[in-house]
């Protein structure tokens, strides 16, 4: 399919291959993968450099080193969004709140800065994230990652401007999610395969996924591929 995945990681699968035509965007979570993607030139692979919270260093001495080294990838790349960055509940106790959220406002203010798109991650920290675009308002497109929150969580996000983007799992035979993906501008939904995260062959992940999305919004196949793609166009350019 000439599709658009809003969310992928190509760089612990070298041998993937992109259907001409589609356009992926592929992020890495932390410098070990950065020159990875930075090197990466097929036009379809748009790459995103980010540091997730789990790349967060326990050491807080370590943080700045970590933020120039980060300043210098993205700076020195120009085809490079940035992301996946995020909150995330899980890692609180090794690295708190306030200092996931300082690493976060580090790399919001560049991309915003250099005019770079952003793919936003997060964990048991909806409300947080939330209340920290509020307070930032990030004048750049951000996506929301693998958005499976309630209705009124997505308004919120909505509210600051984010697209959100809907990846496979067990999630679609839930009929209160699927009645939120229903009252989704259609103009915000986005869809990712969260690749190689995720079990079955690539095309067939984003087959079945494009096929659950169309009948739960009661529209066809192609409908949504063209609204997506479409909807894509800020985060390719």
């Amino acid at each position: 399919m000439d599709i658009f995945d809003a969310h992928m990681h190509s760089s612990p699968v070298p041998d993937f291959v992109p259907a001409p035509g589609g356009c992926y965007l592929s992020c890495a979570a932390g410098p070990e993968d950065w020159p990875l993607l930075k090197k990466e030139n097929r036009p379809e692979i748009r790459p995103f450099l980010g540091i997730h919270p789990m790349a967060i260093p326990q050491v807080p001495e370590e943080i700045p080193p970590l933020l120039d080294q980060f300043d210098r990838a993205v700076q020195s790349s120009p085809r490079c969004g940035v992301g996946e960055c995020g909150l995330d509940r899980r890692y609180y106790k090794q690295i708190p709140r306030s200092l996931q959220e300082k690493v976060l406002i580090h790399q919001l203010r560049l991309a915003v800065q250099l005019n770079r798109p952003v793919s936003l991650h997060q964990v048991k920290a909806a409300g947080a994230l939330a209340e920290l675009l509020e307070a930032e308002k990030p004048d750049t497109p951000f996506i929301l990652h693998g958005f499976k929150e309630k209705p009124e969580t997505a308004e919120r996000y909505l509210k600051t401007g984010a697209f959100l983007s809907l990846g496979p799992g067990r999630q679609w035979n839930d009929s209160s999610f699927c009645s939120m993906v229903r009252r989704l501008p259609r103009s915000r939904i986005l869809l990712e395969s969260d690749w190689p995260y995720t079990d079955p062959p690539y095309e067939k992940t984003m087959k079945i996924l494009y096929e659950t999305a169309a009948a739960v919004l009661g529209i066809d196949r192609e409908e949504l591929l063209d609204i997506v793609k479409n909807n894509g166009k800020v985060f390719k350019n």
